[in-house]
């Protein structure tokens, strides 16, 4: 072998080397960013008075999502209500193409009427502890629910995440 050869295939080892090292490293080093849910707005109806309607975006997809509204320190539970964010939906043959009709889903739209309805836990419970409130049908606001301002947000079950904050005047 000549000299020459030799310098051409420690060359070629050296660069295959260091692209073999480059290509096994592990990403670990590359930051992840988590998408957290946030509540876009919470205004009073202009059409039912004293009902206040919740928009959001960024939950999980199809996943349960329970919404509070407390006073306005965030101590006292007023109302609370588990909604379902909308799912994921596919174009034709699985496009995820928002002209062919894909939407990401994970948004979630709610109203808080001025009276108790009945309130179901996740998956239709009946047990308090799940979240079941009886309604009790009167047109009346709860106790509370019309003094001052009031606080809202919402808690991503699947990633336990909660959005930010929102005042909110009762509108009563």
């Amino acid at each position: 072998m000549t000299h020459l050869t030799h310098n051409k295939l420690v060359v070629c080892f050296l660069v295959l080397f260091g692209l073999g090292v480059h290509i096994a490293l592990p990403a670990s080093n590359a930051q992840t960013s988590v998408a957290q849910p946030v509540l876009l707005n919470a205004i009073p109806s202009s059409i039912a008075p004293g009902t206040i309607e919740v928009a959001g975006e960024g939950f999980t997809a199809g996943g349960l999502v329970y919404i509070t509204l407390d006073d306005e320190w965030g101590t006292t539970l007023r109302q609370d209500r588990w909604t379902t964010a909308s799912p994921t939906v596919y174009g034709a043959h699985g496009s995820q193409d928002p002209a062919q009709g894909f939407t990401a889903g994970g948004d979630i739209e709610e109203s808080f009427p001025p009276f108790r309805q009945t309130a179901f836990g996740p998956n239709g419970s009946q047990d308090p502890a799940r979240g079941y409130v009886a309604g009790d049908g009167q047109m009346t606001p709860p106790a509370g629910a019309c003094d001052g301002p009031l606080v809202v947000r919402a808690l991503d079950q699947r990633t336990a995440s909660w959005s930010n904050l929102l005042d909110v005047e009762p509108g009563c």
